[in-house]
């Protein structure tokens, strides 16, 4: 259970940046903006605390970088796909990377 609670965490904190992203991109403070702004605090809250779950289980180590590799890439590939943020070779690797280290640290 504590996997779903680290899961739910990664994609809740996506969900905080692609909305935070979106209240940025309106100039006025209109209630659509403060909509976003709120929805992303409300995600951030549910990333604290299904992430705090997690940890009651899982190891400090394994659950952080797990959650911090994850949302990086996630949150990039978002922002390709829905933003159309650029992705250099430079960002594909550092993904690669990324993931290779997820991988040696859930084995350790």
């Amino acid at each position: 259970m504590a996997l779903v609670f680290l899961l739910i965490s990664i994609a809740a904190n996506v969900g905080t940046n692609a909305l935070f992203k979106q209240a940025t991109a309106l100039d006025t403070y209109s209630f659509h903006k403060i909509a976003l702004l709120a929805g992303g605090l409300l995600f951030g809250a549910v990333t604290a605390l299904c992430y705090a779950r997690s940890l009651e289980k899982l190891d400090l180590g394994l659950a952080y970088s797990v959650f911090s590799g994850a949302s990086i890439i996630l949150i990039t590939l978002m922002a390709v796909v829905f933003f159309k943020d650029p992705l250099p070779v430079g960002k594909i690797v550092g993904m690669a990377v990324i993931i290779a280290g997820i991988v040696v640290v859930s084995r350790s």
